[in-house]
């Protein structure tokens, strides 16, 4: 009795203790600064130490991350709210750079949401207001830097900066403008030595970063107001190079004196235009998800002289574009380890092939389960021996059969297999975040060296008297199972990441280009901009380009997702990737390598992957106390079974199951497993999805507003109606000579008529001459007669007779045409109607719209005549016509109004500001590049049915999540009160390893049901 009441009193202080060890406050710890940065060094062992710094804001910060441990959980570190993500090597330390931060809160966690930190910025600290201005350290942290991946904030080597440009001789002057946003663009500067330089600075943000550039090798400064343009007089130089930099010295460029032969003109191919850059590909080892690629890519492209890098998911390559002269030998491998891979080599002694270094690490864990599994069989049949009754034969009860061999086998599984288990939760108990391994290793800890105890007594000192059951079939099964669990949750993600795969296989491998007046087949990563292709019926076409010679019919379903061919002929853009049908034919390459649509679809879709959707958030709230609350109930199902029930032998067994059946695990995985399927299934259709957030909003959108101009409208003016209204001549012959006349036209509705006349394989001729009247029309003289083509007031002034077309033409403008009178020969001959057509399925959208509680908004600059006219046609009751191009986003912000999710469909540069402006932006992919870089969702094909696709994909994907979410909870909360024995009164009771198995298992069916994404088909 004494001992029930002294182990209630002991748990109950234990669930106190553990709460305020969890829950309490935690260690804080202070940045020190050293040369105008603030610097601190943070351990990461099963937690972060400290996990709460504290920091002064406007000063730069410097975060050295020491992972002394190989846990997956903590192999990445996030800044959500700065943007930035972090690999983090095992056993190596990682800096991340952060700018000035304005105070307030910033939490960090790791890639699972189960470790977590925060940094408190505040104005408190000791440290000078002189210092901080010698070293340039004021301000904020800008936009830009606020979404810097990686936390570099060395911006000279990005995607965006990474282009020289060359400055203009004017007079007796040269001058370049710069603007200054996250850093300098254009980087490089290219400039004739002897002749005086003006740079104009135009600073468009207020991070005080960048408030001041600096010529240190020159002496020179200049102050740089927010939102203006400064201009900076350097003297004439000599050659040589000259950097220059932010005050702080973070922001980078350089200006490269020199003398250049003919015009200055921009160059954006390499660092120096005049030395030609090189490719090489290495094969990078651990790649296993698109968040391995981040760090990498970002490590390589800040190497000087790097053009670009890019990695392959699942390939493990690496292609780096480099200036020769440039690149420091071994740099790529130095940068690649810092980013926590390594670069493993495929040439001579110890090389390795692609399929390995993809397979690398499933099969280290495939090795450690399969020992665990075979050592764990004789602990399974005396499991079994308990759980059904059955006797050993005598040979293997006195051998395997033994406790002393269960004893040694338990601690090889125990102290091999398990020991990250131990090593990784111990630690995170140490730092007061306890995490999955934290469960499993104090499970398992509890079970050996309770058994240990027995067995050891029993054995060797039997005189003690301690005697009891043992459980190392449950250290051992329970670590087995978990392994096995883990290698089939590795197999089954794996999966996930094959849409991006089937992509990367669409790549040709070789083009047959013309140079030199013959044609030559070559490798895709050998061609040029402007190479001019070949491309015969069958073939891939190698690389983005436009058609100058024959025409074809393409099939770019594996690109945009629609199954009919589209024709092409001269002018038309083809798509790298796609495969040509019919014709042969001959195209310009404009885009090679990491621009090409296929290159862009592969990165968007990897980001999309990695990014976190606003459920997510909840979910990591939960597993913040998800692992404490378990070790709670743990010492309370303990404390009653030993001191109420007086059963010290379920006590132990219950206690330690409710430690094993929890997962957390499966919480981690249930949201990012279904956003990396669906993003993928996104791209199959034709949808690129940037981030999981839009996919998650896309779901409660209520309005959609519509650009018209092709968006419901193709896009393009072409000839609906032609009346004719005289017998003189026919309508292909009059036709031919209006077209004729229109070619020499550059008017938009002019072209439209001359490509009417085309369709019909009419010639085109040269008429006599040719006058265009502003606001009225064309008159020209052709075939020896005069040919009149415009509105009323033309036609009046040259004295013919309207009347009679007067009906027809008032009933074409209520229909949204634009119709236009031809006079010929002295005589009204007929009436031309032109207008951007209304898409093919623009009707069916329109109803499908409203059938899923979207209300459809068309926007558009047309009058409210034709406006009406089209919102008619299509059924849209709600429209706004004669709409400024900067009005569009203030339409949306109305839509806006009361917080109704607001989506904005558009494909024009005016466009972008409204997309911007939406809950979630909708940019049709044949539009311009900058609406679709402020959209959230790309529409490749330009085909209305992709929205409604991103609809159903979005709701598709959240009801996913929510089952995923589902079987992680349902586990928990059906699990842990039967390991905690409730259903004991019903002779229920959970062995722990079936616990262990059930654990494993949760994350495998979180998986698996997000894996059933991968079946998903749009119904439309």
């Amino acid at each position: 009795m004494i001992d029930q009441i002294i182990v209630a009193i002991t748990g109950i202080i234990l669930i106190v203790l553990a709460t305020y060890y969890f829950f309490g406050p935690k260690e804080e710890g202070k940045a020190t600064l050293k040369s105008g940065v603030q610097e601190i060094d943070v351990v990461v062992k099963g937690g972060y130490n400290p996990p709460i710094i504290n920091l002064i804001s406007g000063v730069p910060i410097k975060i050295n991350f020491d992972r002394q441990e190989a846990s997956d959980c903590s192999s990445r570190v996030i800044f959500s709210g700065l943007g930035i993500s972090k690999s983090l090597p095992s056993f190596d330390s990682t800096t991340i750079d952060i700018p000035p931060l304005e105070e307030g809160s910033y939490d960090f966690a790791c890639g699972m949401g189960m470790l977590k930190g925060k940094l408190v910025v505040s104005k408190e600290g000791e440290v000078s207001k002189e210092e901080l201005i010698d070293e340039g350290h004021e301000g904020h942290l800008s936009e830009t830097h606020k979404h810097a991946l990686e936390g570099h904030v060395d911006m000279l080597n990005s995607n965006k900066l990474d282009k020289s440009a060359t400055a203009h001789i004017e007079g007796d002057k040269q001058s370049i403008d710069i603007l200054v946003k996250g850093g300098y663009e254009p980087a490089f500067i290219t400039a004739e030595p002897n002749i005086p330089i003006v740079l104009n600075f135009y600073r468009d943000e207020e991070g005080g970063c960048s408030k001041t550039v600096k010529f240190t090798g020159l002496n020179i400064s200049k102050e740089l107001p927010s939102y203006e343009t400064t201009t900076l007089e350097l003297p004439a130089l000599e050659e040589g190079d000259y950097e220059m930099t932010c005050g702080m010295g973070m922001l980078k460029g350089k200006l490269t004196v020199k003398p250049k032969n003919g015009s200055l003109e921009k160059s954006i191919q390499t660092i120096d235009p005049n030395i030609p850059p090189a490719e090489e590909t290495f094969f990078i080892e651990g790649i296993h998800c698109p968040s391995c690629i981040v760090p990498i890519e970002t490590a390589v492209n800040n190497l000087q002289g790097v053009e670009s890098a890019a990695v392959n998911m699942n390939t493990g390559r690496l292609s780096v574009k480099y200036v020769p002269d440039l690149l420091q030998p071994g740099s790529v491998e130095d940068a690649v380890h810092s980013a926590g891979f390594s670069i493993a080599s495929t040439t001579g002694e110890g090389a390795v092939t692609e399929e390995e270094i993809r397979t690398k690490e499933l099969n280290h864990i495939k090795k450690i389960t399969t020992i665990s599994l075979i050592l764990s069989i004789p602990l399974a049949i005396d499991m079994f021996e308990k759980l059904i009754g059955f006797s050993y034969p005598s040979w293997y009860a006195n051998s395997l059969g033994h406790p002393i061999s269960f004893w040694i086998i338990a601690s090889i599984i125990y102290f091999w297999p398990g020991k990250d288990f131990h090593v990784t939760g111990l630690y995170a108990l140490k730092n007061r975040s306890a995490n999955m391994d934290s469960l499993v290793s104090l499970g398992t800890t509890f079970a050996y060296w309770y058994s240990a105890v027995v067995v050891g007594a029993e054995e060797f000192f039997p005189n003690l008297g301690i005697t009891g059951e043992y459980y190392f079939d449950v250290t051992a099964i329970v670590i087995a199972l978990i392994l096995l669990g883990r290698y089939f949750e590795a197999k089954a993600k794996a999966e996930t990441g094959s849409a991006i795969e089937a992509l990367l296989k669409l790549q040709a491998k070789t083009a047959r280009v013309e140079r030199n007046g013959e044609e030559l087949e070559i490798g895709i990563e050998d061609l040029v901009l402007n190479d001019i292709i070949i491309v015969r019926p069958g073939e891939k076409i190698p690389t983005d380009g436009i058609i100058i010679e024959g025409i074809s019919t393409i099939d770019e379903s594996m690109v945009t997702g629609e199954s009919i061919p589209v024709s092409k002929t001269i002018d038309d853009d083809v798509i790298g990737a796609t495969v040509n049908q019919t014709g042969t034919f001959k195209f310009r390459a404009t885009k090679l390598g990491n621009d090409t649509l296929l290159s862009q679809i592969v990165k968007m879709v990897q980001d999309a992957q990695t990014s976190k959707a606003p459920i997510q958030k909840i979910v990591d709230k939960v597993t913040s106390w998800f692992v404490p609350i378990v070790i709670d109930i743990a010492i309370l199902t303990f404390v009653i079974w030993y001191s109420v029930l007086g059963n010290p032998q379920l006590a132990l067994l219950n206690s330690i199951g409710v430690l094993i059946i929890a997962c957390p695990c499966a919480l981690g995985l249930a949201t990012p497993t279904s956003i990396m399927v669906a993003s993928g299934k996104g791209a199959e259709n034709g949808i690129l999805i940037k981030g999981a957030e839009s996919l998650e909003v896309t779901k409660r959108m209520k309005n959609l507003a519509l650009d018209k101009t092709g968006t419901i409208t193709v896009g393009k003016p072409s000839v609906t109606d032609f009346q004719l209204l005289t017998e003189s001549i026919s309508e292909n012959d009059l036709l031919q000579i209006v077209a004729s006349v229109e070619n020499k036209s550059e008017h938009p509705l002019a072209l439209a008529i001359v490509q009417e006349a085309k369709s019909r394989d009419l010639e085109i001729i040269d008429p006599e001459d040719f006058d265009a009247i502003k606001g009225k029309g064309v008159i020209s003289t052709i075939k020896g007669k005069v040919l009149l083509i415009g509105n009323e007031k033309l036609m009046k002034e040259n004295n013919i007779e309207t009347t009679t077309a007067k009906s027809s033409m008032d009933k074409l403008a209520t229909e949204g045409k634009t119709p236009m009178l031809i006079a010929y020969d002295g005589t009204l001959a007929a009436i031309i109607a032109v207008t951007d057509t209304i898409k093919d399925n623009a009707v069916w959208f329109v109803q499908k719209v409203k059938k899923m509680g979207v209300t459809p908004v068309m926007i558009t600059g047309d009058n409210n005549l034709t406006a009406k006219a089209i919102a008619s046609q299509v059924g849209i009751e709600k429209y706004y016509a004669e709409v400024l191009p900067g009005d569009k986003a203030n339409i949306v912000m109305e839509l806006q109004k009361d917080g109704v999710v607001t989506g904005m469909v558009g494909d024009g540069i005016n466009d972008a500001p409204a997309l911007a402006q939406a809950d979630v932006g909708l940019a049709i992919g044949t539009g311009t590049d900058v609406a679709i870089e402020s959209a959230d969702i790309v529409l490749i094909g330009g085909d209305l049915k992709g929205i409604i696709t991103a609809i159903e994909l979005s709701k598709g994907t959240i009801s996913n999540i929510k089952q995923n979410l589902f079987w992680a909870y349902i586990y928990n909360i059906i699990g842990i009160p039967i390991a905690a024995g409730v259903l004991y009164p019903f002779g229920l009771l959970l062995n722990p390893v079936f616990a262990g198995a059930a654990m494993a298992f949760s994350s495998i069916s979180v998986v698996l049901s997000a894996l059933r994404l991968k079946f998903w088909k749009p119904k439309f």
